[in-house]
């Protein structure tokens, strides 16, 4: 038959759902066929013929041909099939479309949006959500879902509707979906019949007798209704919904918003009063409008329930209104309001009900609420709002005074109703309103009064309603009051009185004042007021026209006296001003004011005047006023004082301000003179001077503003006060103001303080001049002349002097003036006291001083400058000079001088300042010890000299020659003493020296040598000098006692540690004296040819911060302020406690300091001990140092504290450390030069180089190095404890990090090198509050600084609490030396790996064990942190070593599958490839292939990754597994050859030996007990050393019989290996184990013997386990129990959070670990036995599978006890999240219980940072595998289709059947597949 493709047409997809497709297709008319295959990735599925039928057929006829819709049913959902059809016309032509490719849909499709509410009622909610948009016609109902969040936990309840069926009307379905029946489908506007118009259309299937309106059919898209119903009013609601079909449930859609039903009652506005009464109140109510776009629908309102409360007090009521009658009355209401005012808004003001709340109290407010009351319950009630009734009377407005008079008053008022009209009150009250209106009705009023200021009111009228009174509202009523008093102030209230019970309230007040009986004056003002008279006047009154003023009554009084009363009356004024100023008082009117004259008053006196009117009703109120009279003169001016014009001895001219004048321009002074008071000021004198007052004469000024006059008779030199008054005939006036402290001048002129110019022993020259203080203002004090001046000389201080010893020395002023020339004169006052004088100048008693005196001037000290006193620089500058003689030597004096004139004696000036006299002979200076010897101590001194300051012949002229002849020295003495404390000292005799014998060292200062002392003993020596007048003081040598030297030897020489340009570091051993508990130190500087004179010794104590001590008792020192390139020996020498001494040591080496420029920086040697600071400074620095070292021992330091400066030592350490150290004896080679030099020592061998570096101990820390390193150090009180172990640990783990590769000069590495030193669990809290984000960087470099910070908080930490439990058992240890202890102990777990082996070998531990769990150590933790990862630990390495091993299984399998497969798939698989699609697969594979390395390259890591549990199965099955293959293996080759027997041995005893050894291991480190079968560790390496013997007899044999014999042919000799065949003949030997079976064996043994060492390893268990290689140092830390601060053990407890198998599996692979060596032994030795013929094989088979029972119930009885009892063991741990932990071997109990603490607390925080993605692995795996079977797929076909090609001929195939017939006979139901399958079970 002819088969055409259809041009044009194609299949189109009408419909598609979960299980099926409708498919339409336009071809010939005819009976389609349709056939439909999956789409594969790779290679599609076989053709499967579908058979149409009616139901899933039905065709279209057309003018182009019949349109076929096609049903396909019962397909996969959610799968991709290609269809096609074909059709056989009339003409026998086939045609066929071509392939469409459609996807089926979900079985239930998913709603994408939440449900949404349309509507809310208080008990139900209209749900409204989107329905699918395809497959809708598949959903017959939706499972909703609705959470009641109102309970404590929400509630969440389901239930399933069904959609309306579409069979039954449309009323019926409404019906059903009001009732919360059934759901409704909304069709969108375009479905309806018009715009905007949304039908409601059911779903689903159901019955009905009636036909169903017409309805469209599609309804994807549409929005489906629902009443979900029995909801609680006003609770919030979460609902999903899902679809249901008949494939299931679909998936919950989004959970909704918070959907809330409707409250239960609608909510009403406030009420408002519309009208009132006084019983009842018209309540206006509305309901409260919805918000704009709420969904909410109100219940209808039955009834309102109104809430009333009094305000003040009183009940609450209730009262209930039908809705209808409120209506009602509204609308009554409102009709009336409109009828009586049509053009009033009223109307529209009035609300939509009405309710009248009657039988109220009258004037009472009210709080009213409302709500409203439906079926459904009560609703909210509204918001309160306030009402009130009126009282019963109506109120009196308008209260007026229409007329006053002076007892009565006339008032009128009107009447206000404020209740409603009577029309409105009869709408609203009906048939009540009668009643009520009558009770209102008025009878009368009542009146009450109050006087103004008083709150008590009196009833005082009632009031009858008149018959003429109109008492509607704007009528006023008139009223007159009567009977009140005169000048009263009244309040007045009124109030009605009706019919009824109620009382009104009260009006207004309103204020009545009733007019006086005479008029009220204003008070009196003085017009005038004079010294004995005043005038006085007021306005006229003129308020009472009825009743005119008579006259006054007047009342005056004086104080306290008795008033004077009396009556003025009015008359004319007075016709002269004597009238008004003398006689009577007299009252007038002018001008409107009236007027009083008071003549005959006192001056300075206040008078009170009183008038009062009268008239002829009475006498008024009376007005009263104060009156002063003018003082008896005036006073003076306010700001006046008496000044000082002109001071004298005994009398002042002074000046004051004049009067202030208080008489009228008209009127002349009366002043007639002035008086003066005075008193000497007493200066804080206890009695007081007396006060003088004196009349003065006076003069004035032209103005007559001053007047000047003088006080006489004064005393000289005092302190006046002074005050002036005038005088007038009436008496004197005030006082002015007291002057300033004035005072009379002094009798002569001050002096200033004397200077004392120049002394001797018993002279003193002094100088002084006038004070020019007081003489600058001749105007105010004038001086008498000066006679003479008066010297007072007193020894000490005047105060302290008695009379007897002044001594007073009378000089005139001539002569006085003579020697202060004389001193002027002087030429060597022109210089300086410190220049040289000439050798003319010199005088003979200067030259008899230095006879005997020679040498070098720096040796020899003058003292004829102590002659100088400091008045001697500004001698030239005094005008007196005065000798004053006869003095004491070396006595302190104090002078002062006084001037004289005709007057009497000035004051005395102020004491000079206190000098002493010289004495007799000088000091000695510079005293110093020279040596001391146990007999003997040498002292030595600078000479001293006379050397005169002046001239000789000023000496005379002064008369001081023969005093400075006596102090010529002669010569010394010299004493000793023993030193004592109980009694006086017992001194030796004094031995004389002349001043010529004395003895001089080689710089010229005189020596003496004291001798036969006792040594060890303390002696006090002491010189003085002889002059011709006698003996000096004793000058003592040293402020403390010298001691001889004692019996030890003397310390050794210093040694040089390092030198800079100006400092030297030394170094020396201290001694083992205990006696010797300091030393001092002194230098020799180096000259030209000699070495200088010793410095002074300096102390040096262990305590003081200026010196340092190491932990091994030496001493590091520097000294600085030497000068650059000079050379320097030292000398030392021991101190005791007692202050004994040793010899000095021998001289150090020559010391240079270097070249300024040179050397380290001054900040570099900041601890240094400097020559300048002398031997007390050192001991008070010594003693602060203990103060501050005790106060640091004992706790006061806090963590902080030790943290920054561990912080900075740690800095300072690792810089040395890495860099190496360069000092003048020694050279401390940097990291890379010692890396170097290992690697060269050891020819290249890393291993070995890393071995030794492990142990790395410097010798050169027994050189300079530490001295050195202690000195540098940037904090006080170091340890050498701490400096070793810092330097040995950093220096240890550099070595190790850049043998490994690493740069130990970049910041990372050294943060890493820091991580080494933390202590094991020190760092818990630090890390705890430490995000890693702090400690790594963006590009995943850890921040040095915040390691460096860490790690030192912890080392801290640490030793604070060490230090702490030592503190507490009395033990005083620096915390320094603390932190090197455990730095010491912690290291000291690292020894090496030589060390660490062999404990591990006598703790029975297997190396892999021991080095697993070796304890961590600084060197350790370097290892996991620098050491690379190997190649062989890779996972790749590790799979292609599980290659290998299983190599002889994979080639067995091979062979099968040539031999066995492959010739069954050739029989039934045949599949012909043209060479256009061989050319295609070629290039599809090859795009493949690239497309496969390009994912495998960016998803190696995930796709390396196998499963947690596989990995942990495979690694603890792995020894179980290699017995069962091994014992397999050797007893199937027992029969063949010796050497596969001897291969199956060996690797059942690799086997044996790895499962023994995690026994081993397991039980040494966590003491678990071992099964008997397991030999001992010592036995154990008998077997390994067996082991290795039976691989290299293998080996062996292997090279003899196979390499050389049969593969060569050298030989055909055979021991172990099977015979060889003749030749000609098939060999014997099964195919498997023929050549080159025995090196695949042999290669896989060894291969088995690798995998079972590496997967034991726990690095090889982590790589498996996905762990990333940035991962492996912080894995490698947390299971070795080491800290970290780098962010490491925080990815570790992730890692292994995410690897954690169940427990189930965790119990499983324990398991497996325990007894899995004994399942591989017995289960195939079982089967062996049973099988074999030569055993139990020969038995029937009914007896065998008894047997066979038996033994399996045997073994899984053993297995699963043995699983039960570990699960009993393990059960507590395998629960816990930390179980994973139990799956690693080698650990040690106490790391993993550590370990397991911190893996908790990681569960608990919940941190899922670093999580990998699960859908990532998995899907990399599901990729792999899918590539690898297309692969295998297409090999398969390739060699079909070769098979095929050879056996065939071109053409059709063996079935006869085209290539696409193939296709369809396949998937006509025997597919080739199927029918594979069943052959090769067959067969």
């Amino acid at each position: 038959s002819r088969c055409n493709m259809m041009p044009r047409e194609q299949l189109e997809l009408v419909r598609a759902g979960g299980s099926y497709l409708v498919v339409s297709w336009r071809a010939p008319a005819g009976t389609p066929d349709a056939e439909y295959r999956k789409t594969a990735w790779l290679l599609p599925g076989p053709w499967v013929p579908y058979p149409l039928s009616d139901e899933n057929l039905s065709t279209t006829a057309g003018a182009d041909g019949d349109v076929h819709h096609v049903t396909l049913t019962g397909l996969d959902p959610q799968t991709v099939f290609d269809v096609r059809l074909r059709v056989q016309a009339e003409d026998g032509t086939m045609y066929v479309s071509n392939v469409g490719t459609f996807s089926t849909l979900t079985l239930v499709p998913k709603l994408a949006s939440p449900p949404e509410v349309k509507c809310a009622r208080h008990d139900r909610l209209l749900l409204r959500w989107a329905g699918p948009v395809a497959q809708a016609e598949e959903i017959p109902a939706y499972r909703v879902c609705y959470f009641d969040c109102e309970p404590r936990w929400p509630v969440r309840n389901e239930i399933e509707v069904k959609l309306a069926s579409r069979l039954l009307r449309r009323s019926e379905q409404m019906t059903q979906f009001l009732s919360g029946q059934v759901a409704m489908r909304s069709l969108p506007p375009a479905h309806g019949h018009g715009h905007g118009h949304v039908n409601i259309v059911g779903g689903g299937a159901g019955g009905g007798s009636e036909p169903p309106e017409s309805e469209p059919e599609d309804t994807e898209g549409a929005q489906v209704h629902f009443w979900l119903l029995n909801l609680v009013p006003a609770r919030m609601y979460y609902v999903q919904v899902a679809a249901v079909t008949a494939g299931g449930l679909g998936l919950w859609s989004p959970k909704s918003a918070p959907l809330y039903t409707w409250r239960r009652a609608p909510a009403l506005l406030p009420p408002q009063q519309i009208l009132c009464t006084h019983a009842s109140i018209a309540i206006g109510l509305d309901l409260a409008p919805l918000v704009l776009g709420t969904n909410g629908q109100d219940e209808e309102v039955d009834t309102f329930e109104l809430v009333l409360k009094p305000l003040l007090a009183g009940a609450e009521s209730r009262r209930s209104f039908a809705r209808a009658g409120a209506g009602e009355l509204a609308a009554r209401l409102r009709a009336k309001v409109e009828q009586e005012l049509p053009d009033s808004q009223s109307v529209s003001s009035i609300p939509t009900f009405v309710v009248i709340a009657s039988g109220l109290s009258p004037c009472t407010a009210y709080t009213v609420s409302v709500r409203a009351i439906t079926h459904a319950g009560e609703g909210q009630v509204s918001t309160a709002s306030s009402m009130e009734t009126v009282a019963m009377p109506p109120e009196v407005s308008d209260l007026r005074v229409e007329q006053v008079w002076h007892d009565c008053a006339s008032l009128s008022w009107c009447c206000a109703d404020r209740c409603a009209s009577t029309a409105l009150v009869h709408t609203y009250l009906g048939e009540d309103a009668e009643e009520e209106l009558g009770a209102r009705h008025v009878r009368g009023f009542r009146v009450r009064l109050s006087q103004f200021g008083s709150r008590t009111w009196r009833e005082v009228i009632g009031i009858r309603r008149k018959p003429s009174w109109d008492c509607s509202a704007g009528a006023r009523l008139p009223f007159v009051l009567r009977d009140l008093e005169p000048n009263s102030h009244y309040s007045v209230q009124l109030t009605a009185v009706c019919r009824g019970q109620g009382v009104g309230a009260w009006s207004e007040p309103l204020d009545v004042h009733t007019e006086a009986l005479a008029p009220c004056i204003e008070v009196p003002r003085a017009h005038t007021v004079t010294r004995d008279w005043a005038l006085l006047r007021w306005p006229s009154p003129t308020g009472l026209t009825d009743a005119p003023v008579l006259g006054y009554a007047i009342s005056i009084s004086k104080g306290r006296r008795a008033s004077d009363d009396f009556v003025c009356e009015l008359e004319d004024a007075p016709a002269s001003h004597g009238d008004v100023t003398h006689g009577r008082a007299r009252a007038w009117c002018d001008s409107g004011e009236t007027l009083l004259s008071l003549p005959g008053l006192d001056p300075d006196f206040a008078y009170s005047v009183q008038v009062t009117a009268q008239t002829s009703r009475g006498a008024g109120a009376s007005s009263s006023c104060s009156v002063r009279t003018q003082p008896c003169a005036p006073a003076m001016a306010p700001s006046a004082c008496p000044r000082l014009l002109k001071s004298f001895y005994n009398k002042m001219l002074l000046e004051c301000d004049g009067p202030v004048p208080d008489w009228r321009e008209e009127d002349e002074c009366d002043i007639i003179g002035y008086r003066a008071k005075y008193h000497e000021f007493g200066g804080g004198r206890v009695w007081a001077a007396p006060r003088l007052e004196v009349d003065v004469k006076y003069t004035s000024d032209q103005n007559g503003k001053a007047v000047q006059f003088e006080l006489l008779d004064l005393a000289c030199e005092r302190e006046y006060i002074v005050q002036v008054a005038a005088v007038t005939q009436f008496g004197r006036g005030l006082w002015s103001a007291e002057s300033s402290r004035l005072s009379t001048w002094r009798a002569a002129p001050s002096l200033v303080v004397p200077r004392i110019i120049l002394r001797t022993h018993t002279a003193l020259v002094l100088g002084w001049d006038i004070d020019p203080y007081g003489m600058e203002d001749d105007s105010i004090g004038h001086d008498e002349e000066i006679l003479e001046f008066v010297v007072q000389t007193s020894s000490g201080s005047l105060a302290t002097t008695s009379v007897e010893e002044v001594t007073s020395t009378h000089i005139s002023r001539p002569q006085a003036e003579a020697l202060a020339k004389v001193i002027q004169n002087e030429e060597a006052f022109s210089k300086g006291p410190d220049e040289e004088q000439s050798v003319s100048g010199t005088s003979p008693v200067t030259s008899r001083c230095q006879v005997g005196i020679t040498g070098d001037s720096s040796s020899v000290s003058t003292f004829g400058e102590a002659m100088l006193c400091e008045g001697f620089v500004a001698s030239h500058l005094v005008n007196f000079v005065a000798v004053v003689t006869g003095l004491e030597p070396d006595r302190a004096y104090t002078c002062t001088v006084a001037a004289k004139s005709c007057a009497g004696l000035a004051h005395f000036s102020s004491a000079s300042s206190e000098r002493a006299t010289l004495a007799v002979a000088p000091r000695i200076d510079d005293l110093q010890v020279d040596e001391v010897q146990h007999d003997r101590i040498q002292v030595s001194w600078k000479l001293s000299c006379l050397q005169l300051p002046i001239a000789q012949t000023t000496c005379d002229q002064l008369g001081l020659s023969d005093s400075v002849a006596e102090l010529e020295l002669s010569g010394f003495d010299v004493r000793c003493a023993a030193w004592t404390t109980w009694t006086r000292l017992n001194w030796r005799e004094a031995v004389h020296m002349e001043i010529g014998r004395v003895q001089r060292d080689g710089s010229g200062r005189a020596l003496v040598i004291v001798s036969d002392l006792d040594p060890e003993r303390l002696y006090v020596v002491e010189l003085r000098t002889r002059s011709v007048r006698g003996s000096g003081v004793w000058c003592r040598v040293n402020d403390q006692a010298i001691c001889t030297a004692i019996d030890a030897p003397a310390p050794p020489p210093p040694e040089l540690v390092k030198n800079t340009p100006n400092a030297l570091t030394f170094s020396f051993a201290a001694l083992d004296d205990i006696r010797i508990v300091a030393y001092e130190v002194r230098h020799f500087e180096g000259w030209v040819g000699r070495w200088g004179r010793a410095s002074a010794p300096l102390r040096l104590n262990a305590d003081s911060p200026l010196v340092r001590v190491t932990s091994e008792r030496r001493w590091v020192v520097t000294i600085e302020d030497l000068r650059s390139e000079t050379t320097h020996a030292l000398e030392l020498r021991g101190l005791t406690r007692a202050g004994g001494v040793t010899k000095w040591s021998a001289w150090s080496e020559a010391m240079s300091t270097l070249r300024a420029g040179d050397g380290a920086p001054p900040e570099a040697m900041a601890s240094s001990v400097s020559f300048t600071h002398k031997a007390s400074l050192a001991t008070g620095s010594s003693q602060s140092a203990k103060q501050v070292a005790k106060a640091a021992d004992v706790g006061h330091e806090t963590i902080d504290d030790l943290a920054r400066k561990l912080k900075v030592l740690l800095s300072f350490v690792v810089g040395y450390a890495t860099a190496g150290v360069q000092l003048p004896s020694v050279t401390v080679p940097s990291i890379a030069e010692r890396a170097a030099v290992l690697l060269q020592e050891h020819k290249g061998s890393y291993a070995a180089a890393l071995e030794v570096a492990e142990v790395e101990d410097d010798s050169l820390w027994q050189s300079k190095l530490p001295d050195f390193l202690f000195h540098q150090a940037p904090v006080g009180g170091c340890s050498t404890i701490l400096l070793r172990e810092l330097w040995q640990n950093l220096r240890r783990c550099a070595l190790i990090a850049h043998l490994y590769g690493h740069d130990t000069e970049t910041l990372e590495t050294q943060a890493r090198l820091f991580t080494c030193l933390l202590l094991p669990r020190s760092n818990a809290r630090l890390q705890a509050a430490t995000p890693d984000r702090m400690l790594v960087k963006a590009d995943d470099v850890l921040d040095h600084d915040r390691v460096l910070e860490l790690v030192s908080k912890s080392l801290a930490l640490n030793t604070m609490t060490l230090a702490a439990s030592k503190r507490a058992t009395g033990q005083v240890v620096s915390s320094f030396e603390v932190m090197g202890l455990l730095l010491r102990d912690y290291g000291a777990v690292g020894a090496g790996a030589a060390a660490s082996a062999a404990a591990a070998a006598d703790a029975g531990l297997s190396p892999a064990a021991a080095e697993d769990s070796q304890a961590s150590s600084p060197t350790r933790v370097a290892q996991a942190l620098f050491k690379p990862s190997r190649a062989v630990e890779h996972p790749a390495a590790i799979a292609f070593l599980f290659t290998l091993w299983l190599l002889p299984l994979f080639v067995s399998g091979s062979r099968f599958a040539v031999k066995r497969l492959f010739p069954v798939l050739e029989q039934t698989v045949r599949m012909d490839f043209s060479l256009a699609g061989l050319v295609a697969m070629l290039i599809l594979a090859q795009i493949v292939g690239v497309a496969l390395v390009m994912f495998v390259q960016n998803h190696l890591d995930r796709m390396a990754c196998l499963p947690a549990t596989v990995v942990f199965v495979v690694c603890a099955s792995a020894p179980g597994a290699s017995i069962w293959l091994a014992t397999r293996s050797t007893l199937k080759s027992l029969t063949i050859a010796p050497c596969y027997a001897l291969l199956g041995v060996y690797s059942l005893a690799s086997g044996y030996l790895r499962w023994a050894d995690d026994l081993l291991d397991d039980s040494t480190l966590e003491g678990r007990a071992v099964p008997r079968i397991i030999w001992g560790r010592r036995r154990q390496t008998y077997a390994a050393k067996a082991h290795r013997v039976l691989w290299a007899i293998l080996v062996l044999d292997f090279v003899v019989e196979e390499l050389l014999g049969q593969w060569l042919g050298l030989h055909s000799v055979r021991f172990l290996g099977p015979p060889l065949a003749p030749v000609g003949q098939e060999a014997m030997t099964p195919a498997e184990y023929q050549a080159p079976a025995f090196i695949l064996f042999l290669v896989a043994a060894g291969a088995h013997q690798r995998v079972l060492g590496l997967t034991k390893r726990q690095t090889v268990m982590v790589r498996m386990l996905g762990a990333r290689r940035r991962q492996l140092p912080g894995l490698k830390l947390f299971l070795m129990g080491a800290p970290s601060v780098g962010g490491q053990h925080t990815e570790a407890l992730t890692f292994l959070r995410d690897v954690s198998p169940s427990k189930w599996w965790c119990c499983v692979v324990l398991f497996l670990r325990r007894w899995g060596a004994a399942g591989g032994v017995f289960v195939p030795l079982s089967l062996y036995i049973l099988r074999d013929q030569q055993f139990l094989g020969a038995l029937s088979k009914d007896t065998l599978v008894s047997l066979a029972v038996i033994v399996g119930a045997f073994i899984g009885h053993s297995a699963s006890s043995s699983f039960a009892a570990l699960w009993l063991e393990v059960e507590g741990h395998m629960e816990a999240e930390y179980r994973v932990l139990y799956l690693f071997p080698h650990m040690r109990k106490s790391t993993r219980t550590w370990a397991c603490d911190a893996l908790v607390q990681a569960f608990r925080q919940g941190d899922d940072a670093g999580r990998v993605d699960p859908n990532s692995g998995p899907w990399a795996v599901t990729a792999a595998v899918r590539g690898l079977f297309g692969g295998i797929a297409g090999g398969v076909s390739w060699v079909r289709r070769g098979a095929s090609d050879a056996s065939q001929p071109t053409g059709l195939s063996a079935s006869g059947a085209a290539p696409l017939a193939i296709g369809a006979g396949a998937a006509g139901g025997d597919g080739s597949s199927s029918g594979l399958r069943r052959r090769i079970g067959s067969q």
